[in-house]
């Protein structure tokens, strides 16, 4: 398995579906088999991708569910949510340095090669990174 970084990109954890403070910045990243969420106090998801599980909204909320956690992501934070820290932005920009180094060609082994729930996280995070550009 590849060490460089699949994907990556900076979405908003919807906590609350009320409190827009709760929606707040995160980092989320595939690298390596892993699915990894961090927030501006750490890691909040760190899972096997094989264990993570993609689903969309009518309404364009990506739900990842690993064991007993959901994470309701989505592209845009409220009016109320904080601003990525200065650490949130430098991890992103490192991150995604990585993943502009990775080939498309590894990108696919990589989906094929990790198992049916890979393809779907890999295809869902896709789509969802593009919402923040």
């Amino acid at each position: 398995m590849s060490s460089l970084h699949q994907l990556a990109g900076g979405l908003y954890w919807r906590r609350s579906r009320w409190n827009g403070r709760a929606c707040v910045p995160v980092v989320l990243e595939l690298a390596d088999g892993r699915l990894t969420m961090t927030d501006r106090s750490g890691v909040v998801l760190d899972s096997p991708v094989a264990e993570v599980t993609a689903s969309f909204s009518r309404l364009h909320t990506m739900t990842l569910r690993s064991g007993s956690d959901r994470f309701d992501v989505v592209g845009i934070g409220a009016n109320l949510s904080p601003a990525f820290s200065p650490e949130q932005l430098d991890h992103l920009r490192a991150a995604q340095g990585r993943v502009a180094a990775t080939s498309a060609s590894s990108q696919s082994a990589f989906a094929a090669g990790a198992g049916s729930g890979a393809a779907d996280v890999a295809a869902a995070l896709g789509a969802a990174f593009s919402w923040r550009t």
